[in-house]
């Protein structure tokens, strides 16, 4: 199965932002708010018994951790300006940080790989194709510094993600409080 772990991330500013966004008249697929979260490890093909020893683990190292603080702020683009792939808002939180750290540590006690780069960041938006790139780079720009708001993480998920014509779809497959 392809799988995540997850912080499911709720914020109206998320909605303004993907609003200034659209006004620039690229091609954007957007992400549907229902489904807005901060990935912490990704898998792109598990089986069963793995899973469950990632459940065990996410568990553990949740015990570990409290609730959490997080300020959305600036908005950017993956892998660069000159290629944009991905739009995304930033996420300021050095606890979630650290709880992605101990996180990657217990995986990779059980044979998963660790995280290269891990950047804490809730993606928005696809670029589809180059379509007004000029006037989505100026609404980089205008948005790079914008605090969005605080958000608070209390729990972090474990969901299976099902990828379909209209979207994915992700179910949870169980949750670890803070």
């Amino acid at each position: 199965m392809r799988a995540f772990i997850a912080c499911d991330i709720a914020h109206p500013g998320i909605k303004d932002v993907i609003g200034e966004f659209k006004k620039s008249g690229a091609a954007v697929k957007f992400v549907d708010l229902k489904n807005t979260h901060i990935t912490l490890k990704f898998f792109p093909d598990i089986d069963d018994d793995s899973a469950g020893k990632v459940g065990a683990a996410l568990q553990q190292v949740c015990l570990q951790n409290g609730p959490m603080e997080a300020r959305l702020a600036g908005a950017g683009v993956f892998p660069s300006q000159n290629y944009m792939r991905v739009l995304w808002i930033g996420l300021v939180c050095p606890g979630l940080e650290t709880l992605q750290h101990r996180l990657d540590d217990a995986l990779f006690e059980i044979g998963f790989k660790r995280e290269k780069n891990f950047k804490p960041h809730l993606t928005i938006g696809r670029v589809q194709t180059g379509k007004n790139k000029d006037a989505l780079l100026h609404c980089v720009e205008a948005l790079k510094d914008r605090d969005i708001g605080t958000i608070r993480i209390e729990e972090v998920k474990f969901k299976e993600s099902v990828l379909t014509p209209k979207g994915p779809i992700y179910t949870d497959i169980m949750v670890a409080s803070l």
